[in-house]
């Protein structure tokens, strides 16, 4: 994979792959070795990820390296302390990595060589928001890290559009089973857990949102506010966890939470990507039909990942609609990523080739993306070639296709493309 990825970056045109591996599988490993080798040619590298905590966890993760190697790398997060002298060390070339958040696309970060830039859990982030980063540069290759890509960036890859590398092995081989369970049945799954904090696990409990439906009226009661007073009931050491917290609120949270002060952690999303506890085997989430297909393979990611395998628990209010029922089916049955997001392309569609849609159906008039899979290869080659033998549309097909996406108005959006 690390050699595919070099190859691309030395080649004369800007790479954009799509690294995909299953949670924990080592991206993060691959993509940094990556870098290494354009901050060694004398270029910056971006890593933009989508929470504090993930950057935070990658910083510490790789600053130690950095120094060894006499390189420079920095975090930058809407809380970040130093930032203007931050900022001034990234514009003039000093810093070599930079790793952060949505805070790398404000304008007043300006970098002096930024030639490569990597997307990690590419699917948090919109197409404008990944062309941002990639445009603060001239000529940057883009690496995009998913172990359940967006739909859009699945059609893009079976398209021929982004070149896919893959990592099929992970450093632990530990399984997760994953159970449904009807809200009804609550009772017994706190029996469970019960049983499985006496065996000294810890468990992750996972609500939709933070405070519960102004309507009076709805039963929909799986906020952590409402969730929080049933554990309460059943269990001591109960800590919570949510994206109003303050930073070092949060970090004080999972601090205790890893050292084991705390036992169930009940959460928003926050925790979706990133966070390592590795004695922590069970996950629940609750109103699991409310969650995206690739939201709950991420979450299904925080557990197993020590020396135990993991279970989750996807609970959900009845009666469930028939597409409900088969994403939770998916889940149930596949535990590879990769199928995961083609089921989420079949069952949302792919968005838009040429615009800003990263799910939705493509209005395609002439063909289906899963009908025709036996003409992608056929289209794919005569693209390629048509830009082997006239890449400036200078000749008269040249200038018929150009007139085409005129027609279609799509015209502005190719360089949308470009950013997965």
């Amino acid at each position: 994979n690390i050699n595919e990825i070099i190859e691309d970056l030395n080649n004369s045109k800007k790479m954009l792959r799509l690294l995909h591996g299953d949670v924990g599988s080592g991206k993060t490993v691959v993509a940094i070795s990556s870098a290494l080798h354009v901050i060694n040619s004398g270029f910056q590298v971006a890593l933009m990820v989508p929470t504090e905590l993930l950057a935070i966890q990658h910083y510490n993760q790789v600053k130690d390296i950095f120094n060894k190697l006499k390189l420079k790398v920095y975090l930058l997060t809407s809380s970040s302390e130093n930032k203007d002298e931050c900022l001034k060390l990234i514009t003039s070339g000093y810093i070599d990595l930079v790793i952060g958040t949505h805070s790398l696309i404000q304008k007043n970060v300006k970098f002096k060589k930024l030639s490569y830039v990597i997307i990690d859990e590419q699917h948090r982030f919109g197409v404008e928001q990944r062309l941002k980063l990639r445009n603060k540069g001239r000529k940057v290759d883009m690496l995009l890290l998913s172990a359940t890509p967006i739909p859009r960036t699945m059609m893009l890859a079976t398209l021929g559009d982004i070149s896919v590398s893959t990592i099929k092995e992970k450093p632990f081989n530990n399984k997760v089973k994953t159970i449904l369970k009807a809200e009804k049945n609550i009772d017994q799954i706190i029996i469970y857990i019960k049983e499985k904090l006496k065996l000294n696990s810890k468990v992750f409990w996972i609500c939709p949102m933070i405070e519960d439906d102004d309507n009076e009226k709805s039963t929909n009661k799986s906020s952590i506010e409402s969730r929080y007073k049933l554990i309460k009931k059943n269990f001591k050491d109960v800590g919570l966890l949510h994206g109003k917290l303050e930073s070092n609120n949060k970090k004080e949270i999972l601090d205790n939470f890893r050292t084991g002060r705390i036992k169930i952690l009940i959460s928003t999303v926050v925790v979706e990507v990133g966070i390592d506890i590795p004695d922590a085997n069970v996950i629940l989430i609750d109103h699991a039909d409310r969650f995206g297909l690739a939201q709950i393979h991420q979450l299904r990611g925080r557990v197993g990942r020590g020396n135990e395998n993991g279970i989750c628990i996807l609970l959900y209010k009845e009666p469930l609609t028939e597409n409900s029922l088969n994403r939770l089916m998916t889940l149930k049955k596949s535990s590879d990523g990769f199928e995961i997001a083609e089921k989420d392309l079949i069952m949302r569609g792919g968005g838009e080739v040429l615009g800003k849609k990263q799910y939705g159906f493509e209005m395609f008039l002439f063909f289906d993306l899963m009908i025709h899979k036996n003409l992608i290869d056929i289209a794919i080659n005569e693209a390629k070639n048509i830009l082997i033998v006239d890449p400036e549309f200078q000749t008269k097909r040249g200038k018929a296709l150009i007139e085409l996406l005129y027609l279609f108005e799509k015209n502005k959006a190719i360089n949308l493309i470009s950013a997965g």
